[in-house]
């Protein structure tokens, strides 16, 4: 035997051993994430969202709520608290108490919370512009600035459901602005393009809706 036959022996004997490594069944991979996505089903269908407040045999809010006695002055405020946060939040914030020199609180507002819808409709509806004085809950707001009117966006329905919610917050306490209140007040002010001016309003008699 030659000198170099051993090496070549060595050569042909295979690859090193190697430990620790193998590789995974193609079955065992596919029925991992079929039991991953029947969890993912059941718990979509069960979890009720992760609520705390959801338990079994319900499975989400709305499914509970669906089944409470319909209560349709808890509808109506729901109504004018989703119009507020929607469109109204970001200029008197959600505590009601507006911003300083910008935009007048709500909580504690003299003219929101007069006895007659017939100035904060107006201002709702057709928007304000000028210079304001409002006594609210943070003492006295004076300031120059502009309401979007908002008749051509809400009917009568969510502007009285939005002014409702507000009289009721922030320790506001006054009776609620029906929809026909605004209806009366659209078609009364339906030639009045421009926004209502302060001095405006307070032309308007506050007489307590009959």
């Amino acid at each position: 035997m030659s000198q170099d036959q051993p090496a070549r022996a060595a050569n042909v004997e295979g690859p090193e051993p190697s430990v620790g490594v193998s590789t995974v069944p193609v079955w065992l991979i596919v029925a991992m994430g079929a039991l991953v996505f029947w969890g993912s089903a059941y718990l979509d269908g069960h979890a009720g969202g992760f609520s705390r407040e959801v338990f079994e045999p319900f499975t989400s809010q709305a499914e509970i709520a669906s089944l409470q006695p319909y209560d349709p002055e808890r509808a109506f405020l729901a109504k004018g608290e989703f119009v507020f946060n929607q469109t109204c939040k970001a200029c008197h914030q959600d505590n009601g108490l507006g911003k300083p020199g910008q935009y007048p609180p709500l909580a504690g507002s003299d003219w929101l919370l007069a006895p007659s819808p017939a100035r904060i409709g107006r201002i709702v509806l057709r928007g304000l512009g000028g210079s304001i004085r409002v006594e609210g809950a943070n003492g006295t707001y004076t300031g120059n600035g502009a309401m979007t009117p908002w008749a051509d966006v809400y009917d009568d329905e969510h502007l009285a459901a939005v002014l409702s919610y507000v009289r009721t917050q922030w320790g506001n306490n006054a009776p609620k602005i029906k929809p026909e209140d605004i209806k009366a007040i659209r078609a009364a002010t339906a030639s009045h393009s421009a926004p209502f001016t302060p001095d405006e309003l307070m032309q308007i008699p506050l007489q307590p809706p009959k």
